[in-house]
């Protein structure tokens, strides 16, 4: 019965870690590039114009799918690249425009 068991949890933990293996990763700068960010005031977080003129705060600066989809779960202003596999956490009162222009800029990220 403990062999059962213990091959059956072994399936389980391997089926499990499987979805990440070949995921893709940017670099930090890329995205920073992307959306022309600028270190924010006394070096925490970075900041970007948006299309309408509004100053776009961002607090996260997200390289993979995991990370994009753990800041949504979390409940979290996201905007992210079309396949969902770089984006930044907006933290700003104009989320809409900001989250618009993140969102147009970053779908060069494919």
């Amino acid at each position: 019965m403990f062999k059962k068991c213990a091959v059956l949890m072994t399936l389980v933990v391997a089926s499990s870690g499987c979805s990440n293996a070949e995921e893709k990763i940017w670099n930090e700068s890329e995205v920073v590039d992307a959306l022309n960010l600028s270190q924010g005031s006394m070096g925490v977080g970075f900041s970007f114009v948006s299309k309408e003129g509004v100053e776009c705060n961002v607090a996260a600066v997200l390289t993979t799918k995991t990370a994009v989809e753990l800041y949504r779960k979390a409940g979290d202003v996201v905007a992210s690249n079309p396949s969902g596999t770089a984006g930044v956490k907006i933290v700003t009162k104009e989320s809409r425009h900001c989250l618009e222009s993140a969102e147009v800029a970053l779908s060069r990220l494919e």
